[in-house]
């Protein structure tokens, strides 16, 4: 089953976190909520959260133009959630998946959100848009919350989320962050095994300290230290309910050999389910 929520719905609901990524282009943003129930409804489903960028200037906080042509590619993570729900179609897999793909085109005109602006995002939370380049984490928050609505026994979003991993793993592996060590050492383990390596990094309350805004409830940049990927973690995490199984697998670095996209993450997340 198939749900596409464009941008008068989004207006509606009061996810204001996607649409003020979109509000800088000609396209609408969209929320995709695709729905594969293989057992009894009662039973709690498994939601995937991708992030689907269509295309990335930076918006207001213009990217350098070199190399911003990659930028096309920054909806992997939501290519990398439809590719897993069509395995666990085919395949039949015997779980409950719903997959999420909040997307959007962050693009500059006079409409575009602009740095110092904030936005209440769908879950009431307060957010003080600093970069509007670390806009990645603005439509997954929406996402995030809107996911939890539905019960899950675990909820995982997977992202390009931000250059300083490509920077770090060299393109040679995701990094993970997780509320639950067992489920966190889980997707290490598999990782292993389909050649989709993840390597956890911590999520420490000073991290979500520094997340935090004067003047709203968090701020998406501009934190005490330069600790990106972390920190893009510790802001999501914000918007994942206390006792929920979370998982967040930033994938900017290994989603790409020789400057072609290789589905980082698609056995990863299918043979997760599959077990």
């Amino acid at each position: 089953k198939v749900k596409v929520h464009n941008s008068k719905d989004l207006k509606k609901m009061g996810m204001n976190s996607i649409l003020s990524v979109a509000d800088g282009s000609n396209h609408d943003g969209y929320l995709v909520e695709i729905k594969c129930y293989n057992r009894s409804e009662s039973e709690k489903p498994v939601v995937l959260v991708g992030k689907g960028l269509t295309f990335d200037t930076g918006g207001i906080s213009l990217k350098k133009s070199r190399k911003m042509y990659e930028m096309k590619g920054d909806m992997i993570g939501s290519a990398v959630v439809l590719a897993v729900m069509r395995n666990v179609a085919l395949m039949k897999i015997k779980k409950n998946v719903v997959g999420l793909l909040p997307i959007a085109e962050n693009m500059i005109d006079g409409s575009a959100t602009r740095p110092g602006d904030i936005v209440k995002s769908y879950s009431g939370k307060t957010i003080e848009v600093m970069n509007t380049d670390a806009e990645g984490r603005l439509v997954m928050a929406d996402a995030l919350t809107y996911g939890q609505e539905l019960k899950p026994k675990l909820i995982l979003d997977i992202a390009t989320l931000t250059g300083q991993q490509q920077h770090m793993s060299c393109g040679l592996f995701g990094s993970i962050i997780g509320t639950n060590d067992k489920t966190v050492e889980k997707f290490v383990k598999i990782g292993k095994k389909t050649n989709d390596l993840v390597v956890e990094l911590p999520l420490n309350d000073e991290f979500k300290r520094n997340t935090e805004s004067k003047i709203a409830d968090v701020k998406n940049a501009e934190y005490r230290c330069g600790a990106s990927t972390i920190h893009a973690g510790a802001f999501l995490s914000h918007f994942v309910n206390e006792n929920q199984d979370w998982i967040h697998i930033d994938i900017a670095g290994p989603s790409f050999l020789k400057d072609r996209t290789r589905g980082f993450g698609v056995r990863l997340l299918t043979e997760y389910l599959k077990n």
